[in-house]
């Protein structure tokens, strides 16, 4: 049978279609099935991918709270005494007895013993007690990164202990007679000490030759330090000399060296801490000084450098001042100002930082200050790393001086 020319066209036409099904069904079907079967896993790995992150930005957050939450604890810490040491607290009544020139005999010391701190007297809705906000603030946080190891036997557990505060207290009683300006001026150095100590009881007994006596009780508190505080409180040099050379001897003090020295020191209007990132505080810290409450501070933690951006500005013999870093910024509105009035003639500011503590140790700052005033900035860096800074002020207007201690 012979073919016509068109037949052998369709019959060539039949066969590389019957050839393409066979590829297609062969090969190509599998390979699409592979193609759906690997686009299905990736959508499953892709969501894993999204999961994961989210919960490493989550636990970089708890991180970087938890850090926060440790510098306040720290700094409200730091208020009271780390431990009862009776030897530090004599030696340091003795130099507030010395300064204010005022006779004081240490009668008696009380304690140590736990005191339990009764809440209900402050138990008002208005007013805002610290320490019970960051106590309140660090279960919070505990309680996400172990919400799955916790049973609600033990959190009802936790709730009563925790409305109840314990904290160890000792008192001491001293017998004074001087010039009720002497009195005044003790009083002024125990409500200025670096610990907070408190005033429980004064009698004031009026004497012939206008002098005054009378007693005086004063009751201090202590709560351990954290593995993290260092507090030179305890540290006590005995290669130093104490006391007198002649008991039976008595002599006023002269203070005006100690007023000297005390003119003579710098008071700082800001304060800035940069740590390694491997430490339990945040890597930057920077804040108003004597800000207890942490209102103005604003912190950022990177392994890397971090650029803090400080600006001061004058209007009509007014200061104001505002600050940021890569994750806070002061005030919230960045737009606005927040006045301040400086403590001396310059602003200062002190900035304490730590020597590298390897090769892989990269954190630091770079410091861009704007200053727009008639004052000169005066910025004091303690315990930076000689060869390899950890802060830098990278850019700068106005009147600066950088000074490395």
């Amino acid at each position: 049978m012979k073919l016509s020319k068109r037949e052998k066209y369709l019959l060539l036409i039949l066969f590389f279609t019957i050839l393409i099904a066979m590829y297609y069904k062969l090969v190509i079907n599998g390979q699409l099935e592979k193609i759906n079967n690997l686009e299905q896993t990736a959508k499953i790995y892709r969501a894993k991918v999204k999961s994961v992150k989210k919960e490493l930005e989550s636990e970089a957050n708890q991180d970087i709270e938890y850090k926060i939450l440790n510098e306040k604890i720290v700094n409200l810490s730091s208020m009271l005494l780390p431990e009862m040491f009776q030897e530090k607290i004599i030696i340091s009544i003795d130099e507030m007895i010395k300064k204010s020139n005022i006779n004081g005999n240490i009668l008696s010391f009380n304690g140590p013993n736990i005191d339990t701190i009764n809440r209900e007297v402050e138990n008002k809705e208005n007013d805002e007690y610290l320490m019970k906000k960051l106590v309140e603030d660090y279960y919070n946080l505990n309680e996400k990164v172990n919400k799955n190891t916790e049973n609600k036997n033990e959190s009802t557990k936790t709730d009563d202990k925790a409305n109840e505060s314990k904290i160890e207290k000792m008192s001491l009683d001293i017998f004074y007679t001087g010039r009720y300006e002497n009195l005044i001026k003790f009083i002024d150095l125990i409500q200025n000490y670096d610990k907070k100590l408190l005033i429980k009881n004064l009698n004031i007994i009026r004497n012939s030759n206008n002098e005054i006596s009378g007693n005086i009780k004063i009751d201090f508190f202590a709560v351990p330090l954290l593995n993290l505080v260092y507090d030179d409180f305890t540290v006590w040099n005995f290669e130093e000399n104490y006391g007198k050379q002649n008991p039976f001897y008595s002599s006023k003090v002269d203070t005006r060296i100690e007023k000297t020295n005390e003119s003579n020191k710098v008071s700082y209007d800001f304060a800035m801490n940069v740590k390694p990132y491997n430490s339990d505080l945040p890597t930057v810290t920077l804040g108003k000084t004597n800000d207890s409450q942490r209102k103005t501070y604003v912190y950022a933690d990177s392994p890397s450098v971090e650029d803090v951006e400080i600006y001061f500005s004058e209007t009509e013999g007014k200061f104001f001042y505002k600050y940021k870093t890569g994750r806070d910024k002061y005030p919230r509105d960045f737009n606005k100002w927040v006045e301040f009035n400086p403590l001396s003639n310059s602003i200062n500011i002190i900035i304490y930082t730590h020597k590298r503590n390897s090769e892989n140790d990269m954190s630091g700052v770079n410091i861009k200050l704007y200053n727009e005033t008639n004052k000169r900035v005066f910025i004091k860096i303690v315990g930076d790393d000689r060869y390899r800074p950890r802060v830098n002020v990278v850019g700068e207007s106005g009147l600066v001086d950088i000074v490395r201690d």
